[in-house]
Order: structure tokens, then C-alpha cells, then sequence
């Protein structure tokens, strides 16, 4: 396609295009028609720009070793690299990627390692202390001395990958009975020696393993409970390296009719020491299936462990209200648990109180139904609603607040009394959220402070904020006008999915760290280098304050602030304690067995036998929304509950309502 416009000086041009699989190929001539039209010149001429000119052969070459996304190839890189180097007996004309014959059009993307990345900027700690940026500050878009951005600079200087393992993928079991499970997955690493088998009965619990060949591909894992909901993922390992893991698989057994095992997950925890007082709710967990009869409990509760007394007899729920204890004594309690096949005593717990009570100095339950204004039962400001109506729905515990983000400057405010001023002083702010993001790009749960010390007569540089950036990060951060401290998560679409959380943000000073936790665990901590952050600027709910530009879409419920740090024993009480408030509302009802759980897109429900000849069942979403119903006449002893895999993932509490009364199971959908 030529035109005489071309001049040329032709010099060393191959040509191969017999398709024979070799690279030979013929010189290309100058006036025999290989150059087309085009205008050819005798002596070379000046072209800038191309410093280091290959010939034909060493330019081949590099394209095959340099090209593209060189340091890691994936699929798609070698698929098209094998058809270069084919020499025209590979390749073909595709009209779509999925003619390109890998997976899902780009086949497996494996994790590799990743460095320690402090603010999440994109550049790991060890290049930013390098290079002298700021590993606790978000510059990735700083432009350097050179004149380009700093995460420009980091990208250039990879010259080379980092060398890892790659993990195993496509973890699935083969096969389930009611002690063992037979998993399989891909192994495409040649240099693992060994491969990790990780496994136990809760979501972060991986406390027993299995070590199988480097090259293997299936495992048989044996000596499982019956009935019982396991969370299984792999990784591979040799002298030097370790791969990352793959994705968590949970398979639940077979099960069986069995006596029941020992409850667990008491709450608080056993020999922890709690800050409260007051209404105090103690909650366990059974796996034991209601193949074997309803379960029912016997709760013995006392200030020593040979003087128990029982206070509950033949329950079916999984808590047990202790009510108002006193401080500084240390309080034991077990549960025993019975079916129709037997009984099992459990162990004996124990846990402390404090010697006083954690202080709140903000407490907004927002339990109103009308008005705009939200009472703040631990100080002397309330909430006033500002250039917004609020709606009032029943929310965690009780009723929650709705933000509707429309106009995008409304807000809840609270004027500043001195009890807010933070200071140099810990804190603890928890809260209960629901939000998907609602298509916004930024929004902030909550602010207290201003941004700039040019903000208004209250203007300081001094706040506290936890903001949602969409895609990027879940930010906890405080600002003395001279350091902030971010703690930064990533993925935060984990934790705004439409589904209710818990969130604790803290300022541990004895610890010097910022801390988060998200439904009873800690996710994150970091290092506090943040002063004194004393200001007298309104507290803001829903929005950021100033600016009024970041409103949240979605829900709030039980917002409390402690003057105080909180220890992960109190946290992950917090949110077992308002677990059971869900429950409460949901349904007073009995124990139900259903499996597997989690579900994906169907479950299984045992019914009891006294349950009826006519059954109703609904699932209801944590916020008390019905998202499935279904009458069943004359069940079987099982039933199967098809067709969810349109709900989104979260908590769920099917409800099977018979002639004789009520029963509940609480799901998790992943």
C-alpha cells in the first residue's frame, strides 16, 4: 500500500511468508517490486529517534524475548508469542477473543507476592524509603524532579519480575461423605516441593493442615465432623518461596444423626475481660445438625466454677441475657447441650469484667420514627437533621437511619461539646452500616473536624473522617494539620455489598496505632504518627463537613463513640451482642438445620418432625426484608430451597413456619 509520498532506503529487509515453520525467508530487492510504489533513494538519511538499529534476524528476536507485557506473561501473551515463533503454522483469524480457544477469553491470572504497600498507592514501602517519598501518604500522582509522576518512576524501574510460586487454582471437592472430602485442584507450578492443605470450621480458622506432593493435583482429607461446615484453601511452598493461597472452598459433610458435640464461639471470649456492665449478653455456637432431635440448651452461669448454677432449662436459642453484673469479678459459664441421642456437658468458660465500665461519650441509636432530629443519649447535643429529611426504618436494633445522598449536602450534625475533643486521648467510634455505594464515587460515613485550617471560624486542619472511595479504599484517618495518618483498605466492595456491617475505627495510643474491625474482626492497624487533633468543629454524620460534597448512600444504626480503646475481646462482643438483636426480631423461634452453609445457590432444609403437614418458608435479609417465600405442602424429611443465586452475599435467616410453630435458620450466602 505504497504511494511514491514513501521514500525509502531500503537496507537488510527479510521476507518470510511461506508458512513453512522455519525462519528463512528472502532478502528483500530494491526495484524488483518488493517496495511497491514507493520512492527509493540511493543514500541513507537522517530520522531521529531510533538509536540502535537490529537487523532482521536480532529484531525477531527481541520481539520474542522483550515484547509487550514481558516480566510475567500470561496466557494471552504466550498464545500469541507460540504463534510468532510457529513461523505461519500457528495462528488464525478470530472474530471474537473467545475464538482464541483460553477460558474465559483471558484464561488464569495468578497472584503473585505483594510487597508491603503502607498507604496502598500502588508503591511498595521498600521503593518509596528508597526514592524518598512518603510510604504513609498517598503520592502516587506527585510529580518528581524529573518531571513524572512517582508512580511513573516506580513502573520504570521494574527491570525484572519478582520471582514466586504460583498457586494452585480451581480448588473443588470431588467427593463428600460424612467424615471426609476428596478435593482437587490445578497445579501448573513445576517448582513447589510441597503443597499446604489449610483447613477448619470458620471463615479465618485454618488451624489444621495437610502436606501433600509438590506435584499433586487430589488430597482425601479424613477425620471430619459429621454435618459440620469446613473452609478448605492451598498454597504451594519450596526452600526459598511460598505461594499465595488460593481461593477459601467451603464444602460442608454429610450428615448424620449423632449426639450433640461441645458448643463453641462463646462471646465474650473465653478469659477475656470486658469493659461493660450492663445488659449483658452471653452467645455460643452448635454445628450439631437437627438430624438427631431439636436442640435444646442448659445454661450455668456463676462467680466460680465448682458453684455454677443453672439458669436456663431445655432453650433452643443461642443466648442468654446475664443482665447487669458487677465490676472486677470474673464470671464462669458453660452450656450443655441435648438431642434426642444424648447430651454433651461442654466445657466451662470464664471472662472478666472490668472495674468500671467503658464510657460512651456519643450514643445515637437512631430509634426515632418521625422528626429530624436523632436524640444522643451519652451527651448534650443531639443530632439535627440538615438540608435533608431523614427516613427512619427498622434498622440492626430497632430502627436505623436511611440517607438517601439527595440533596448531595444533607447530613446529620452534631454540634461539638468537650467531650469530642479527641485530642491526644484514645478513642473508639462503632457503628453499624449497610450501603452499596450508590454509584458514588466518595462519600463519608462520618467527619469531625474541617479539612483546612481556611475552612470557617472553626477551621483547624484538624478532623477525623472515615470515607468509602469506590474501587479504591476504605479509609479510617485523623489529621493534626501536619502528619495524617491514613489506614487504608483495599477491596473495599467487601464491605459495601448492601449488607449490613459492624465497624469499630480506634485510636489505641498506649499501642500508638489506628485500628479498624469489621464484624468482630480486626482487619487493619497502623502506625499512629498523628498529634494532638483537638478542634471544635461540628460532628458530621453522612457527609463531610465544609464541603457537604460526599454524602452516604445507605443506612446507620447504634452510633457510639468511647472515650477509650477497646480491646478485640469487646469488639467482637459488640457485634455478637447486636447479632442477637437480629435474631430477636427476626423470629423468637426455634433451631433449624440447614445446609450447606454457606450456601451458594440452594440449600437444604431437616424438618422436624413436629413441624407439620403445611410449611411456609421465608428468607429475610439482615434488614428484615423478605426476599423469598414458598408454601410446601406435606414435606419430606428434607426439602430443598432452590433458586437463589441472585441474592447478593451476606446474612440470611430463613424462617420455616409450620403448624405447630416457628423455626430459624441463620445462612450465609457466599
Amino acid at each position: 500500500r505504497t504511494t511514491p509520498s514513501f521514500y525509502l532506503y531500503p537496507s537488510d529487509n527479510w521476507l518470510d511468508s511461506n508458512k513453512d515453520g522455519v525462519l528463512n525467508g528472502r532478502l528483500l530487492v530494491a526495484g524488483q517490486g518488493d517496495y511497491k510504489t514507493a520512492t527509493i533513494v540511493n543514500t541513507p538519511f537522517s530520522f531521529p529517534g531510533v538509536n540502535n538499529l537490529l537487523s532482521a534476524e536480532d529484531a525477531v528476536n527481541h520481539i520474542i524475548d522483550h515484547v509487550g507485557a514481558s516480566l510475567v506473561r500470561d496466557e494471552v501473551d504466550k498464545l500469541l508469542i507460540n504463534q510468532l515463533i510457529s513461523f505461519g503454522t500457528l495462528g488464525q483469524i478470530i472474530n471474537t477473543e473467545d475464538d482464541n480457544g483460553i477460558p474465559g477469553a483471558v484464561g488464569i491470572v495468578l497472584n503473585g507476592p505483594k510487597p508491603t504497600d503502607t498507604d496502598g498507592d500502588g508503591m511498595p514501602d521498600e521503593w518509596e524509603d528508597a526514592n524518598e517519598t512518603d510510604k504513609y501518604v498517598d503520592d502516587a500522582m506527585t510529580i518528581s524532579a524529573n518531571g513524572y509522576a512517582n508512580i511513573e518512576n516506580y513502573i520504570n524501574s521494574l527491570s525484572e519480575a519478582l520471582p514466586f510460586l504460583k498457586p494452585p487454582y480451581n480448588l473443588s471437592e470431588s467427593g463428600v461423605t460424612t467424615n471426609q472430602v476428596t478435593l482437587t485442584w490445578t497445579n501448573d507450578e513445576d517448582d513447589a516441593d510441597a503443597l499446604i492443605i489449610e483447613y477448619g470450621i470458620s471463615p479465618g480458622d485454618f488451624t489444621n493442615s495437610v502436606t501433600v506432593a509438590g506435584d499433586a493435583t487430589e488430597a482425601v482429607i479424613t477425620g471430619l465432623q459429621s454435618g459440620a461446615t469446613y473452609y478448605f484453601r492451598i498454597k504451594a511452598v519450596n526452600e526459598t518461596m511460598e505461594s499465595a493461597y488460593s481461593v477459601v472452598l467451603v464444602v460442608q459433610t454429610d450428615a448424620e444423626p449423632v449426639p450433640p458435640v461441645a458448643c463453641s464461639s462463646p462471646s465474650p471470649a473465653d478469659e477475656s475481660t470486658i469493659g461493660f456492665l450492663n445488659d449483658v449478653v452471653l452467645t455460643w455456637e452448635n454445628t450439631t445438625t437437627t438430624m438427631g432431635g431439636t436442640l435444646y440448651y442448659d445454661v450455668f452461669f456463676g462467680t466460680s466454677e465448682g458453684n455454677m448454677e443453672q439458669v436456663t432449662s431445655r432453650q433452643k436459642t443461642t443466648f442468654y441475657r446475664a443482665g447487669s453484673l458487677s465490676a472486677s469479678q470474673t464470671y464462669y459459664w458453660r452450656v450443655k447441650a441435648t438431642n434426642d441421642l444424648g447430651s454433651h456437658d461442654g466445657v466451662t468458660w470464664n471472662f472478666s469484667t472490668a472495674s468500671s465500665t467503658r464510657e460512651r461519650v456519643l450514643y445515637i441509636p437512631f430509634d426515632e420514627t418521625t422528626g429530624l432530629v436523632a436524640e444522643n443519649l451519652a451527651g448534650p447535643n443531639d443530632a439535627h437533621a440538615l438540608n435533608m429529611t431523614p427516613v427512619w426504618e427498622p434498622g440492626q436494633k430497632e430502627n436505623c437511619i436511611y440517607f438517601s445522598a439527595s440533596p448531595v449536602n444533607g447530613c446529620m450534625s452534631v454540634d461539638h461539646y468537650n467531650e469530642l475533643a479527641m485530642g491526644t486521648s484514645p478513642f473508639s467510634i462503632s457503628l453499624w452500616y449497610k450501603s452499596t455505594g450508590g454509584g458514588r464515587d466518595d462519600i463519608y460515613l462520618l467527619h469531625k473536624g474541617t479539612h483546612s485550617a481556611t475552612y470557617g471560624a472553626l477551621g483547624t486542619g484538624k478532623w477525623i473522617g472515615i470515607q468509602y472511595k469506590a474501587g479504591q479504599r476504605f479509609t479510617f484517618a485523623i489529621d493534626d494539620d501536619v502528619t495524617k495518618t491514613d489506614l487504608n483498605i483495599t477491596n473495599p466492595g467487601l464491605y459495601f455489598d448492601g449488607e449490613w456491617h459492624h465497624l469499630v475505627c480506634m485510636r489505641d495510643v498506649s499501642a500508638d496505632k489506628l485500628k479498624v474491625y469489621i464484624d468482630g474482626v480486626k482487619i487493619q492497624e497502623i502506625t499512629d504518627n498523628t498529634g494532638d487533633i483537638s478542634e471544635q468543629a461540628e460532628f458530621v454524620i453522612g457527609n463531610c463537613n465544609y464541603n457537604f460534597d460526599t454524602p452516604l448512600p445507605g443506612y446507620m444504626d447504634e452510633l457510639e463513640v468511647y472515650n477509650s480503646a477497646l480491646t478485640d475481646a469487646e469488639v467482637a462482643y459488640l457485634y455478637n451482642a447486636s447479632a442477637v438483636s437480629v435474631f430477636n426480631k427476626t423470629s423468637p423461634a426455634n433451631p433449624l438445620s440447614g445446609y450447606p452453609n454457606p450456601f451458594s445457590d440452594r440449600f437444604v432444609l431437616d424438618i422436624p418432625q413436629d413441624a407439620g403437614s403445611s410449611l411456609v418458608v421465608k428468607i429475610f435479609d439482615l434488614a428484615g426484608k423478605l426476599v423469598y417465600s414458598e408454601t410446601i405442602n406435606h414435606p419430606a424429611d428434607h426439602i430443598s430451597v432452590e433458586g437463589l443465586g441472585n441474592l447478593p452475599i451476606g446474612v440470611y435467616f430463613c424462617i420455616l413456619s409450620g403448624d405447630l410453630g416457628q423455626y430459624v435458620s441463620k445462612l450465609l450466602k457466599h
